[in-house]
């Protein structure tokens, strides 16, 4: 895709030598974003786009304990060590996906197991945002503590998911 990567170079560069990056002479812009155009098509139509797309998604679309929950945290009454506490169950859950999406795998294979993961990541934070966004009908502390049980199950499905994400894109490429 990228004549200049194929060529090899009679002598490697040295640490004072400037990188020039410029498109090959008669290319211009136009060849340019044609081959950028061929190298976009090749991977949309490869095998492993979904998964990749749905693995690059997943981490823009997810709760965690990040500084927005902190506040939000620390602004209906949790104390600092609560937090961390809370933290700390968070990840041994996510931890736990590196046992349960093997496990999985090797019963009903990576592509089931992923939907498995996949779906239990989505009904959990669909508790979570129901339980945030209820806050209205119910106390706060229960709708706090339903929405910290939503996003931190849904960690489980989150790191299983990805696992299983990831054992398909290399099966593909090795295949």
């Amino acid at each position: 895709m990228i004549p200049a990567l194929h060529e090899s170079r009679a002598e490697p560069l040295s640490p004072n030598t400037p990188v020039v990056m410029s498109s090959s002479p008669g290319r211009g812009f136009g060849g340019y974003t044609r081959s950028l155009y061929h190298a976009s098509l090749g991977y949309i139509h490869h095998s492993a786009f979904m998964s990749s797309l749905a693995i690059s998604i997943l981490y823009l679309t997810v709760l965690n304990f990040s500084g927005q929950m902190v506040a939000y945290l620390l602004s209906v009454g949790y104390t600092s060590t609560q937090i961390g506490l809370l933290r700390t169950v968070s990840v041994a859950f996510e931890i736990s996906a590196t046992w349960l999406a093997p496990l999985a795998m090797r019963k009903i294979g990576p592509t089931r197991a992923g939907l498995w993961f996949i779906n239990w990541q989505m009904a959990c934070v669909a508790v979570a945002a129901s339980c945030f966004w209820g806050v209205y009908l119910l106390s706060t502390d229960i709708s706090a503590w339903g929405f910290i049980s939503g996003v931190i199950l849904s960690r489980t499905g989150l790191w299983g998911f990805d696992l299983c994400v990831q054992v398909l894109v290399q099966e593909v490429r090795t295949a």
